[in-house]
């Protein structure tokens, strides 16, 4: 790394650093083809923002226990479920309907129950057309002859941003098929699942090999032309309140807001990285459904 914080490796393709290249192009630009890496702090949470990343902290902790096999204490709950509001900015005492929430988690456990936990946010790496992929799923499960690549979310409606959606499922995919999954479970058929843990369903939105050969195509098509738009003078920064709040190079960035107008916490809607994770699917409120965990886990297919 030199003096300007620029590294020499090329940066794999994640879902969060194409969904913050196409909100603005020359920060997907400095990030994905100069391989620059931003000095910018990231923001500090509002209590809203917090409360969800509180509860993805508090489910993945839950996770690396089932994980190593352990049993977790329910009396220690309060203790976890205040670790992780503090490491997600909250501040103060967390709200008691946390811990509540974390509880009823743990006791319905809707998405591990008759599966063998084999992984939790493990980093997977694959190329395709000459580009590094990289996918971190919140974890991995076994279940008869089927290997599941779970993202879990906040958002009551992750469907909504399809998008999003399939670019992460393609690149779960790819990055499945690739050289750090163990042997052992290569044979497996692999589903990619999408879990909403304020909803308790589960969607399958995995592509055919089709599907996502062409999602990642476009992907390294559109990575490709930023040099080109950059080389010719047509690549504009698009600043807002939202993104220049969370992007790494604001501080040497002409257009973007300053300190004092950025929100920062404020998600873009719908957006997969930190999108609104209070957003409820249109057909729950046309039902007048508010549950967490009912009616019971859901698997879905996509509609067509």
């Amino acid at each position: 790394m030199n003096g300007k914080g620029r590294v020499s490796m090329a940066r794999a393709i994640t879902k969060t650093a194409y969904a913050a290249g196409r909100s603005c192009p020359l920060r997907g630009y400095r990030s994905l083809v100069r391989n620059e890496w931003g000095n910018a702090p990231p923001p500090a949470p509002s209590g809203g923002l917090a409360r969800y990343r509180m509860r993805d902290a508090a489910v993945t902790a839950l996770h690396r226990i089932w994980l190593r096999g352990g049993q977790l204490d329910l009396e220690q709950l309060p203790a976890l479920a205040q670790s992780c509001w503090e490491s997600s900015g909250g501040e103060g005492l967390v709200d008691p309907t946390a811990t509540d929430w974390l509880r009823e988690y743990v006791s319905v456990n809707p998405f591990m129950t008759n599966r063998r936990l084999v992984a939790v946010q493990q980093t997977f790496t694959n190329t395709f057309m000459g580009r590094c992929f990289s996918a971190r799923p919140d974890a991995l499960c076994v279940e008869g002859d089927t290997l599941l690549a779970l993202e879990l979310t906040s958002a009551r409606a992750p469907l909504l941003d399809r998008r999003a959606i399939t670019v992460m499922a393609a690149i779960d995919q790819l990055a499945l098929h690739g050289p750090d999954l163990p042997e052992r479970y290569r044979r497996l058929d692999l589903r990619v699942l999408v879990c909403s843990h304020e909803s308790g369903h589960a969607h399958d939105v995995t592509l055919s090999r089709a599907e996502a050969a062409a999602v990642l195509t476009e992907m390294v098509e559109w990575v490709a032309q930023l040099a080109v738009a950059r080389a010719a003078g047509a690549l504009k920064a698009l600043p807002s309140r939202d993104g220049c709040g969370r992007c790494q190079y604001r501080r040497d960035c002409p257009s973007a807001f300053p300190p004092a107008d950025v929100t920062g916490s404020v998600p873009a809607p719908y957006s997969w990285d930190g999108g609104r994770p209070d957003a409820e699917d249109p057909r729950e409120r046309a039902e007048g459904s508010s549950a967490r965990f009912d009616p019971p886990l859901r698997e879905e297919a996509p509609s067509p």
